[in-house]
Formats: C-alpha cells, structure tokens, sequence
C-alpha cells in the first residue's frame, strides 16, 4: 500500500520550486504535514484548505515524510527560510513513530 501511496507525491524541478507535491496539483507535501503538525484533522484540510485533496493524499504525504530520504531533505532545509515549519513536521514524524 505504502508503494501505491508514493506514487501520488511528484518532485519536478518546475513545479513548486522543485519541492514534493501533490501529483497533479501544485500543493507541496510541507503544507499538507504543517497544517497536520499545527493540529488540522485531515477533515478540516479537505474541507477547509485543500478541497481537491483526498484522505490518500494526505496519507501519501505523512508517508512520504517517514521515508528515511525525506527526513534527510528536511534536515537539509532546516538551513532555509521555513527552518521552523520543518522542525514541525519532524516533531509530528517523531509522534507519528512512537504510537
């Protein structure tokens, strides 16, 4: 499943400035994972921010977060302008993983 769920995040170099989306969309994974890190259900961002998103989107990018590559990429931004928006998402990974 977690294959099929990896095939719905796309990295293009222009699209979304070359950070993984949405295929499809230009909705970055790191929206998606701050809205959840900042206690979004996944409900609220299909109805409230993102409407064209669905549940397996979502699942896509909280699974394409906890591949050991992305937390790499994340760490590697941390240097970068959204530094506190990644240090969120690696705290939700981190809860993520305990339960």
């Amino acid at each position: 499943m977690r294959n099929n769920l990896m095939e719905r995040i796309a990295i293009a170099p222009n699209i979304c400035h070359g950070k993984p989306h949405i295929r499809g969309t230009r909705i970055m994974a790191e929206q998606v994972l701050n809205l959840l890190s900042d206690g979004a259900s996944p409900d609220e961002i299909i109805t409230e921010d993102f409407p064209d998103l669905t549940l397996e989107d979502i699942r896509a990018c909280i699974a394409f977060a906890n591949q050991p590559t992305t937390l790499k990429f994340l760490r590697k931004e941390r240097g970068n302008a959204g530094s506190s928006s990644n240090a969120r998402v690696e705290a939700l990974l981190l809860r993520e993983r305990a339960q």
